[in-house]
């Protein structure tokens, strides 16, 4: 069961710092005479670096909750899909330990970069 995104912290990807990639669904096997591919699985979830520009209130709020409701977003949680804006159970991609990485933005905002993983419904 996947727990909620905070309330009161937004949802929307800004398109600068948003890329898609597709996880690996393929098994590669050399064989005598080239290479047998084969799925995985069926249903393959996708990986996306996402972008926020969040005041620092908000900010707070997200810090807050991968600390006490989602310690290292390590737990499914629900998101909308950055293109399609469908909810869907989605998972932090840690990168150096950390959930997300918040850098300085203008006036009293921050770009918090993280990367999910999407699973399909």
């Amino acid at each position: 069961m996947a727990i909620t995104w905070p309330a009161g912290v937004r949802k929307k990807t800004l398109k600068p710092g948003y890329k898609p990639s597709g996880a690996r669904n393929l098994i590669e096997t050399q064989m005598e005479r080239g290479h047998k591919l084969r799925r995985v699985a069926t249903g393959t979830p996708e990986i996306h670096k996402c972008r926020l520009r969040l005041p620092t209130s908000e900010l707070d709020l997200l810090e807050t909750w991968l600390k006490d409701t989602n310690p290292a977003g390590a737990q499914l949680f629900t998101f909308p899909h950055p293109r399609t804006g469908i909810d869907h159970e989605c998972q932090f991609v840690p990168k150096d330990g950390a959930a997300i990485d918040p850098n300085i933005a203008p006036g009293e905002n921050w770009f918090v970069d993280f990367e999910i993983r999407i699973y399909p419904n």
